[in-house]
């Protein structure tokens, strides 16, 4: 396991917008939700005076934020909290930005991985806090959770050694073919990788790996726009859990984005 530093960042005053958005949602049982922001910095030589120079000069709003932080070793499970950061693959602009400024302090080649902590108050238990990642906390295609602390993803970088590896699809059964998602970081889901898989054997030839990196890649969130696009069941309930409206949207992007776009039939 990867030793890192885990620094949180909890704003001073909360918005009590969460904790309505939960009850709203049903979560009766909660009376408060404390929201902090998380970076993830890890390098085999970090130190102590380190972590201190990123969060005094670059992090920690010392007005408005309270900070802290810890070795990953350090870290005590707490048994009513929430992780949340983004999976492998997804743009982490946060995490970009902080490198670069790092960088610029002589902090060269440091690893962040950026997320969110919720902590929460209230009489709930390990299904309930599982629930409420699932439904508020949580946007499952492009972020994992965890009740507790998260594992952050650090992803490094290696120098090309020439080889184009070859892979074999046709044969694999649906288990080796998300093993192989999750294994080279792919980020597809069952039914994309079914489509490779079909087409190798329609090809009858193994694929390259920067065929299934452009393919990774080309069918990202960022890229395709998976959330724009897919079809939405929408239910609005009140604070009772009766349903007030009931709506299939075909897609965010086609019904409302491009729509608005087309309704305005603008020459230029």
């Amino acid at each position: 396991m990867t030793t890192f530093a885990r620094i949180v960042l909890t704003p001073k005053t909360q918005s009590s917008q969460l904790l309505q958005d939960a009850q709203d949602a049903g979560f009766t049982g909660i009376t408060s939700i404390q929201s902090s922001q998380l970076f993830f910095v890890s390098h085999p030589s970090l130190t102590e005076d380190d972590i201190t120079l990123l969060s005094q000069r670059i992090l920690h709003d010392a007005v408005a934020q309270d900070c802290e932080w810890n070795w990953s070793t350090d870290t005590d499970e707490a048994s009513q909290q929430v992780e949340v950061s983004y999976l492998p693959g997804v743009t982490d602009r946060e995490a970009f930005e902080l490198k670069t400024a790092a960088s610029q302090l002589g902090l060269a080649d440091i690893q962040v991985v950026t997320g969110r902590q919720y902590r929460i108050d209230g009489d709930v238990d390990t299904s309930t806090l599982d629930n409420l990642a699932k439904n508020l906390l949580c946007n499952d295609v492009v972020e994992s959770y965890a009740i507790g602390s998260i594992e952050p993803s650090f992803i490094t970088t290696t120098e090309s050694d020439g080889l184009v590896e070859q892979i074999e699809l046709a044969s694999l059964d649906d288990d080796a073919l998300l093993a192989l998602s999750q294994e080279r970081r792919l980020a597809l889901n069952l039914s994309e990788m079914q489509v490779l898989r079909d087409y190798a054997q329609a090809q009858g030839r193994t694929l390259s790996e920067a065929e299934l990196e452009m393919v990774a890649q080309t069918w990202s969130e960022h890229c395709f726009h998976k959330t724009f696009r897919a079809d939405i069941d929408f239910v609005e309930k009140d604070a009772e859990g009766n349903v007030i409206t009931e709506e299939k949207i075909s897609g965010l992007l086609k019904t409302y984005i491009r729509s608005a776009t087309e309704a305005c039939s603008k020459d230029w």
